[in-house]
C-alpha cells in the first residue's frame, strides 16, 4: 500500500452520477489553484470524454456499495491528504485552497451546505458535534467528539485506522465510526473554519437504497458497536474489510 506522494489532495467521489461529474471537476479546479490534486471517481458507470481527458482525473468501475467505492478509491490515492465528496456537490472557489492551507488538527470535519439547488445554507456550527444528532447518542460516544461527515486526513492516517468499515453499506454512519475509533485514541478533530462544499438536497424515501440501508443496516449496526452493554469496539480495523463487502450492491437496482 505504500505509494510515493505524488501530490498535496486525492479526492474520491464514489458515484452513479456522471451526469454531474463534469460539474464538479470544474468546480474543484476552480476551488484548489495552489496545490496539486487528482479526483478518483468509482462506480459503475464510467465517465464521458471530457473527464477522460484530464490527465489527474482517474475513474475506477465497481459496482459495490457506497462504502466499498470509498474505500477501494482510497488504494488509488497518492495525495499526501486524503478526502471525499458526493458527486451532488459542488465546490466554492478557492475553498480547498482555504482548507489545505489551514489544517491544525489530524482530521478537519470539513463545513459543507446542503439546500435546494446549491442554495448553500450552512449547518450550524453545533452540527458538528457528535451529541447534536439523536442518532449519535449512544452509551460509547463521548459527548466531547466531532463528526466529520466530509473529512480530510492525511492518506497514511486513515490507512492506519482501516479506513472505513465496510459492513455499513453507505457513507454515512461508517464515517462517525472512524471519526468516534479515531477520538478514542486521542486523535484531535477540528471543523474548517469556512464552507467547501455545497450539495444539492433532494429528499428521498424509505424506498431509495441509502436510506434502506440506513433503516435495514446501517443504524441497527452502528447501534450494535456504540450502544452496547458490552463494548469492544478497537481502535484500528482491517484495512482489506472491503473485500468482504459484496461486489454487486443489490440494493441498487
Amino acid at each position: 500500500m505504500e505509494k510515493k506522494i505524488q501530490m498535496k489532495l486525492s479526492i474520491i467521489v464514489p458515484g452513479i452520477r456522471n451526469n454531474l461529474w463534469e460539474k464538479l471537476t470544474k468546480s474543484i479546479f476552480s476551488s484548489c489553484k495552489d496545490h496539486s490534486f487528482e479526483i478518483i471517481f468509482v462506480g459503475p458507470k464510467p465517465y464521458d470524454d471530457y473527464l477522460s481527458s484530464i490527465e489527474n482525473v482517474k475513474y475506477i468501475q465497481d459496482f459495490g456499495s457506497p462504502s466499498r467505492s470509498l474505500q477501494i478509491g482510497s488504494l488509488y490515492a497518492s495525495g499526501e491528504y486524503i478526502t471525499y465528496t458526493s458527486d451532488d456537490c459542488i465546490a466554492r472557489n478557492n475553498s480547498l485552497d482555504e482548507l489545505l492551507n489551514n489544517i491544525n488538527s489530524d482530521v478537519v470535519s470539513i463545513q459543507y451546505s446542503e439546500s435546494p439547488n446549491f442554495s448553500g445554507k450552512p449547518h450550524p456550527i453545533e452540527y458538528y458535534n457528535a451529541w447534536y444528532h439523536n442518532d449519535l447518542r449512544c452509551k460509547h460516544v463521548n459527548k466531547k467528539w466531532k463528526i466529520p461527515i466530509i473529512f480530510l486526513m492525511k492518506r497514511d492516517l486513515f490507512y492506519y485506522y482501516g479506513g472505513i468499515d465496510c459492513k455499513f453499506e453507505h457513507i454515512n454512519m461508517n464515517l462517525h465510526d472512524l471519526a468516534f475509533r479515531m477520538q478514542m485514541d486521542n486523535k484531535s478533530v477540528e471543523v474548517s473554519s469556512n464552507v467547501v462544499w455545497d450539495a444539492d438536497y433532494v429528499h428521498r424515501n424509505s424506498s431509495d437504497p441509502v436510506i434502506a440501508a440506513f433503516l435495514q443496516n446501517d443504524k441497527p449496526l452502528f447501534d450494535s458497536i456504540w450502544n452496547s452493554d458490552n463494548f469492544n469496539r478497537s481502535s484500528r480495523i482491517k484495512f482489506n474489510n472491503w473485500e468482504e463487502s459484496p461486489k454487486i450492491w443489490e440494493r441498487r437496482k
